[in-house]
């Protein structure tokens, strides 16, 4: 561990005698690289190591800052050589090295492996191996001199590199689809109850086989919360849900807002609300996250809190309905017919 000393004691040479014999004190605090160059600078002036300081003198300097910083002999005789011949001691790591290694492959090569890899779909590293080999000893593409003795490993490095992800990536704004289902907008509500969120929390997908879904629909102004489970947001599955969701508040729903997920967003959701003389259907705006927060927050102050982040199989949705039912809504009418299919 590096360290450095409160030194304001420790002046002369036999108030490093005594330091080293152990018959003072000294509150050792532990500090980084830089601080301990700092400190073995400082104490080479103080006691004018390279100025008259006799040999015995100087070993015992050393052994001083030996104890102190942890650092080996050898270490601290290059710092020591690079305090007499600078009169500074820094950390030369943080530079570039003085005779760096040659690179094999430029800038250039990067490139040309970026244009083959947009070309071919960005093989495996043997298959391309094989392209450059061709390039070059087969279609004589002079550009291709170095890359066709390339190792499959250094394939990769090479497309690890800046110059690379720069040439291969591309970025586009996301391009909405225009939907004339719902008006893009906020609530408002103006303190009225029946003004309902929706969203869908998913118990996530493990060894290939689907979670099941929890649908989360709550009122803004009183809280009033519905739950339900559903194997799958097809609207096969979704609009009896959320028919029986709507149907279980114990007010009248006025208006439907979700975020713009396909699940809520489509024609057959849009007649069910229709049905229900739902006055209101509003999804999020673009770019405006608050839109639809107050049910983000519920799913995890509520779903995730009690059904935690692990997998549901879809099996078990009739399971999970049972525990939404008795215990985190507060109505009982979601029962449906025994074939409804979100059972």
């Amino acid at each position: 561990m590096i360290v450095t000393l409160r030194t304001e004691r420790i002046r002369t040479l036999d108030d490093i005698r005594a330091f080293l014999g152990g018959s003072e004190g000294a509150d050792i605090t532990p500090h980084d690289r830089e601080a301990a160059y700092k400190f073995v600078e400082r104490t080479l002036v103080r006691f004018r190591y390279h100025f008259g300081l006799p040999r015995a003198g100087k070993g015992l300097v050393r052994r001083y800052l030996g104890k102190v910083t942890g650092y080996s002999g050898a270490q601290l005789t290059r710092l020591i050589a690079q305090q007499r011949r600078t009169g500074r001691i820094r950390d030369h790591r943080l530079r570039p090295p003085a005779r760096p290694f040659a690179t094999v492959y430029t800038t250039a090569d990067a490139l040309l492996l970026a244009e083959v890899d947009e070309a071919f779909g960005q093989l495996s590293g043997p298959a391309t191996k094989r392209i450059l080999w061709r390039m070059f000893h087969v279609f004589g593409d002079k550009r291709f001199e170095r890359l066709a003795e390339i190792s499959n490993g250094h394939i990769y490095n090479l497309r690890a590199r800046r110059t690379y992800l720069r040439a291969r990536t591309t970025f586009r704004k996301t391009r909405g689809g225009a939907s004339p289902i719902g008006q893009r907008r906020r609530p408002r509500p103006e303190g009225r109850p029946g003004f309902v969120r929706v969203d869908t929390v998913h118990s996530g997908d493990r060894d290939g086989e689907k979670g099941a879904y929890v649908i989360n629909m709550v009122d803004e102004v009183t809280q009033y919360q519905q739950l339900a489970s559903v194997r799958r947001i097809t609207e096969q599955f979704m609009v009896p849900v959320l028919e029986a969701l709507v149907g279980a508040f114990p007010f009248r729903v006025l208006a439907f807002h979700s975020d713009n997920g396909s699940e809520f967003i489509n024609h057959r959701v849009a007649e069910m609300l229709n049905k229900l003389h739902v006055e209101d259907f509003t999804k999020s705006r673009v770019r405006r996250s608050n839109d639809n927060a107050l049910v983000e927050s519920k799913n995890g102050n509520v779903v995730r809190r009690w059904l935690g982040h692990s997998h549901i199989p879809e099996g078990l949705t009739p399971q999970t309905n049972a525990f939404l039912r008795d215990h985190l809504s507060l109505s009982s009418t979601i029962t449906g017919p025994a074939s409804s299919p979100w059972r």
